[in-house]
């Protein structure tokens, strides 16, 4: 199957390429910045890069909705900060949407969905990458205990 992303480009999307959406605080923008850039040398699509080119909130809430809605996960950065981003892991736990959040800070938000059967929480960025490589090859979320 042939998927047109940005520009017009033909991409084959197969197994081993997965959609992704980032989820994040706005300010932390450079930060996913570089984590989707080593997403994209993993050849992972990233659904919507919207720390490159900030709209109205109006029209960046419709925009990220259907970003969440065309990846296969979403990954969710959390800070103290992070009111938007709990939006965004509301939305895609009601879509049944593979959610890995990943937890920067000491932080813990009370949140009752990042606890769900369908979000997996991690508290480093490389476990984040392992989770990803597990999900590409097994297709499920794999708790961790």
């Amino acid at each position: 199957m042939v998927q047109r992303h940005g520009g017009g480009v033909g991409i084959e999307i197969g197994k081993d390429i997965m959609k992704i959406y980032l989820a994040g605080p706005f300010k932390r923008g450079p930060y996913l910045s570089e984590v989707a850039s080593r997403l994209r040398a993993r050849e992972h699509i990233i659904t919507r890069a919207w720390w490159d080119a900030p709209e109205p909130l109006q029209i960046a809430l419709e925009l990220d909705k259907l970003a969440i809605h065309d990846c296969d996960i979403i990954i969710a950065f959390i800070w103290p900060e992070c009111a938007g981003t709990l939006y965004e892991i509301g939305y895609a736990a009601a879509l049944k949407k593979k959610i890995v959040c990943v937890h920067m800070t000491e932080y813990r938000s009370a949140c009752a969905f990042l606890y769900t059967k369908n979000v997996v929480n991690v508290y480093a960025e490389r476990e984040m990458f392992e989770v990803v490589d597990r999900i590409k090859l097994t297709g499920g979320i794999c708790h961790n205990e």
